[in-house]
């Protein structure tokens, strides 16, 4: 129940273009810097008002969703043909392991309960599921996961401007 605070009132409370889903409001908030968040608080008013309950229950999806992304990450690098030899039995284990602690650390206190800070759960989002992505396309060589990767990395970058590190993390990650 932790109330709106700080960037929260300017960008949710005192926001007009959220309040009321019409062509112009969206154009406007698409045109405004992250727009993939402006259209979730778009649609966190729309479900819930100025009613913070709705609004933290997003964020925690979000960020429940992260540390479900995290555990496939590791283990789909855990599995891949250079490492499965050496941490295929344990991978599973490993995964949960580094999902869980992603999950529960304190530094995502923040991110989950500051509500405007949902551009960092966002952002992460869909960073993680870039990279799902380019791995499945890496594996399968199928054009249509690196298409779907491409729209993702777009949106974690209308989302948090530091996810324009994703084209740089993606190439050191297949090297």
């Amino acid at each position: 129940t932790a109330s709106f605070h700080f960037d929260d009132n300017p960008s949710i409370v005192e926001n007009p273009f959220i309040k009321r889903a019409t062509w112009d409001n969206i154009l406007v908030l698409l045109k405004e810097h992250r727009p993939v968040v402006n259209m979730t608080l778009m649609f966190n008013y729309m479900v819930s008002g100025l009613n913070v309950v709705g609004w933290h229950i997003f964020n925690i999806a979000v960020h429940i969703a992260n540390s479900i992304l995290v555990f496939l990450l590791i283990l789909r690098t855990l599995n891949l043909p250079s490492l499965s030899a050496r941490f295929g039995e344990k991978s599973k284990r490993m995964a949960l392991f580094g999902a869980l602690l992603f999950a529960v650390h304190p530094i995502q206190t923040e991110s989950v309960t500051y509500i405007i800070s949902r551009s960092e759960l966002l952002a992460t989002f869909f960073y993680l599921g870039t990279f799902l992505l380019f791995i499945k396309g890496a594996r399968s060589k199928r054009s249509g996961y690196y298409i779907a990767a491409f729209v993702t990395s777009l949106l974690a970058m209308g989302s948090k401007e530091w996810a324009v590190t994703l084209p740089a993390t993606l190439l050191l990650y297949d090297y």
